[in-house]
């Protein structure tokens, strides 16, 4: 039945927006462009509206489509009314309507009742977004032309279909070609669609789909089959596991380029054509991934094989139907290491040496068990803990010197304030002590710089206050030369290499040494990147390392290992990182890190 509404003739109705339908997606750009084109309409025609397409079910209506532009002029509405700003007594009441969802309580109870739960939805973010939108233009709203042609001519052309059962098609047939949905939309409506799930199972799928949709939004599991952790929240990851389903079934495809730009959603209507169970697969596929997850063995190594090896999920659920699975899986890590003699030359520029930190670092929470031939790894390994690849993923790290490098990576006043002010605080007593006895006036000239301060003044941007900073810090060290000179004076004495006034003595022994695996780290990126943390001694850099921690940075187990020495079993002392052997005979701390990482590394792959 086809006929025209205004907004204000949708009195008493109560529209339900089913399952099957996408949340509430519009900008704050389209609700913007839909204000500016009712203020500027100056036409006495009616300004019609994309149709509203409802099924009428027991008083109520089931929008089938206009879902995005009916709830932007609902909030319009609502806010107009909350601010008391409408002109018009006829229409000064809150909206005449109502909207509900049938499975998303949070989004029906801001719309009814304006509460936003503590954990805040997609759907009421983007609400919200809506609402800021009228904030800022509140003087349009306010406008007299606006609310005439926002209650009287806009428009809907209102279609309602005879069959409540039509709905998922007809939202299907107007979505699919019209208004860019998404392919886990396109794909959530084929497979709750008649055609897929009897109405005797809808209800039950749908809560199958919200718990899957519920699982991967949490970042632990997402982030242990996926590197590219989205931490937005409002995109649908249900695209991984649709898209696991196509291709196992080998990329099914057809002739028909209706959905062209939808390749899962093309790829699965291919399948519900050929009659196979996708519904069925979905559910498997990701129960096999749900096992995997909560068994630390597996996921730690599948975790690597996704984040350090490159190796598709879609691969790793290929091995899965195999009886060898266990020998697949421990079969791809060790072809990835390769040659193990090759590992302790591994140096900065190599490709590989980035993920064999990230190995190392993973296996150092690795026990072997008693029964070393078995075929089944959980008998032969087993891990304490998973390995927080969200945070691996979400923050980033790289790998990091361990050994202090040169004063030239500090580039201003106020990094070189920032390393003094870390070799102040962070520096063992003992040794600061030493220090102050041997350069007295090196140690009374950080204590100056450290307490260089000033405000900004009013009006003065960033880049001006940061310049200013620069020269009172600079007016009391001098020259870039003489930085360098404290810099190197500093370092060598804590690091109780040599003295020097002028610089490193650097020799090709040493610089092999700086840049090999075994003087390298895996860093979060938010502290490796701190200029003056990254030229830091090793002390230093180690107590820093334990305040971050005790302030929350995830620190891999195998990176505090070596800042803590761990690795050794009698350090000769904890303050300096040797990459030559001590006096005593014992190795030298790069050694003896790389024998670590190494052994390690080989206990798992042989």
């Amino acid at each position: 039945m086809n006929d025209t509404k205004t907004i204000f003739d949708l009195k008493d109705c109560a529209f339900i927006v089913p399952s099957y339908q996408r949340g509430y997606k519009w900008r704050k750009l389209d609700v913007r462009y839909l204000i500016d084109d009712l203020a500027e309409y100056a036409c006495e025609k009616p300004y019609y509206l994309q149709p509203i397409v409802v099924a009428e079910e027991t008083g109520k209506y089931i929008l089938v489509d206009g879902q995005q532009r009916l709830t932007t002029f609902y909030l319009i509405w609502r806010y107009m009314y909350t601010q008391g700003i409408i002109t018009n007594k006829k229409y000064d009441t809150p909206p005449v309507f109502s909207i509900e969802y049938s499975q998303r309580n949070y989004s029906t109870d801001y719309l009814k009742k304006n509460v936003a739960h503590t954990d805040v939805t997609p759907d009421i973010r983007r609400f919200k977004d809506a609402e800021r939108v009228a904030e800022e233009v509140r003087e349009i709203l306010a406008g007299e032309s606006f609310q005439k042609n926002f209650f009287e001519k806009a428009t809907f052309l209102w279609y309602k279909l005879e069959n409540s059962t039509e709905g998922p098609k007809m939202f299907e047939r107007l979505n699919g070609k019209r208004i860019p949905l998404t392919d886990v939309e396109l794909c959530k409506v084929l497979l709750l669609s008649p055609d897929v799930t009897p109405s005797t199972l809808r209800s039950e799928r749908v809560m199958a789909w919200q718990h899957m949709e519920y699982v991967l939004q949490d970042n632990r599991f997402y982030a242990f089959i996926c590197s590219e952790v989205n931490n937005a929240h409002d995109k649908s990851r249900m695209e991984i596991l649709l898209s696991l389903v196509v291709k196992e079934a080998g990329g099914a495809s057809d002739n028909s380029k209706e959905y062209i730009e939808y390749p899962v959603y093309l790829g699965l209507k291919c399948l519900v054509k050929q009659q196979k169970n996708v519904w069925s697969r979905l559910i498997h596929i990701f129960h096999v991934l749900e096992q995997w997850y909560e068994q630390p063995l597996y996921y730690n190594l599948i975790g690597f094989l996704v984040h350090g090896a490159n190796v598709p999920i879609s691969d790793i659920i290929a091995d899965a139907a195999s009886d060898n699975f266990d020998s697949l899986l421990h079969g791809r890590i060790k072809n990835w290491v390769g040659d193990l003699l090759q590992i302790p030359n591994m140096v900065y520029k190599d490709n590989k040496i980035h993920s064999m930190l990230l190995l190392y670092n993973i296996l150092c929470d690795m026990y072997q068990k008693r029964e070393p031939k078995s075929d089944k790894l959980m008998d032969r390994y087993g891990f304490n803990s998973k390995f927080p690849f969200q945070l691996y993923a979400a923050d980033r790290y790289d790998k990091e010197h361990v050994h202090a490098t040169n004063s030239e990576s500090l580039r201003s006043g106020i990094e070189w304030q920032q390393w003094i002010c870390n070799i102040l605080k962070y520096t063992p007593e003992e040794q600061m002590n030493k220090l102050k006895q041997q350069y007295p006036e090196t140690v009374e000239l950080m204590r100056i710089v450290a307490a260089v301060m000033m405000e900004r003044k009013e009006q003065e941007d960033e880049s001006d206050f940061r310049e200013r900073l620069n020269r009172a810090i600079s007016d009391k060290i001098g020259r870039k030369e003489e930085f360098k000179v404290m810099f190197n004076r500093v370092n060598a004495y804590i690091e109780e290499e040599k003295t020097f006034d002028t610089d490193y003595v650097v020799d090709e022994f040493f610089d092999k040494e700086q840049n090999n695996i075994g003087n390298l780290a895996l860093l979060n990126v938010g502290i490796n990147r701190d200029r003056a943390y990254a030229a830091s001694p090793f002390a230093v850099k180690s107590a820093i390392l334990m305040d971050r921690m005790k302030e929350g940075y995830f620190v891999p187990k195998g990176t505090e290992r070596m800042f803590t020495k761990a690795f050794r079993k009698c350090p000769s002392e904890l303050y300096h990182w040797r990459k030559t052997p001590y006096g005593n005979g014992e190795q030298s701390d790069t050694e003896a890190f790389r024998n670590e990482l190494l052994y390690t590394i080989e206990r798992f792959v042989k």
